[in-house]
C-alpha cells in the first residue's frame, strides 16, 4: 500500500485506526525517505530538567514507562538488525557532538541500554 499520500499526523492516525494501513507499512514507507537524509542524519540530545518537569514524566506510571522503553527498544533492535553492512560506516551526529560511524553509535546505544537495565533492576 502506498502511504506517501498521507500528509498529516491526523490522516496517518485515522488510516491506522481504520486499518487502511499498518504501523509496519508506515515504518517501511519511512525508511527509504531516511536514506535520502543519510548525509545529514542528526538526532537531538536529551531535554533539560525544565522541559522534563513541565512534561510531568514523574506523574506517569513507572511500570508503563519501563514497558514503553522495552517495546521501543525491541522495535529498534528489530530495525538495527536489518541495517546493511555497507551502511555501518555512515557518519551520524547527535546534538553538537562530532559525527561517529553508525556502528559506533549502535554500540554506544547498547552500552547505554545496559546501564538503563541496571538502573531498572536496581529499582525492583
Amino acid at each position: 500500500m502506498n502511504v506517501s499520500h498521507y500528509s498529516t499526523i491526523a490522516e496517518v492516525t485515522a488510516a491506522v485506526k481504520a486499518r487502511k494501513v499498518s504501523p509496519v507499512e508506515l515504518v517501511d514507507a519511512t525508511l527509504p525517505r531516511m536514506e535520502k537524509l543519510e548525509p545529514k542524519l542528526t538526532a537531538f540530545a536529551y531535554p533539560d530538567e525544565a522541559v522534563v518537569g513541565v512534561q510531568g514524566y514523574s506523574d506517569f506510571a513507572w511500570a508503563e514507562t519501563v514497558n514503553l522503553w522495552v517495546s521501543l527498544n525491541r522495535l529498534l533492535i528489530h530495525l538495527l538488525l536489518r541495517v546493511p553492512e555497507n551502511k555501518l560506516d555512515l557518519p551520524c551526529r547527535i546534538g553538537v557532538a562530532e559525527p561517529v560511524p553508525l556502528a559506533r553509535l549502535m554500540e554506544t546505544y547498547l552500552e547505554h541500554c545496559e546501564d538503563i537495565v541496571g538502573q531498572i533492576l536496581s529499582r525492583l
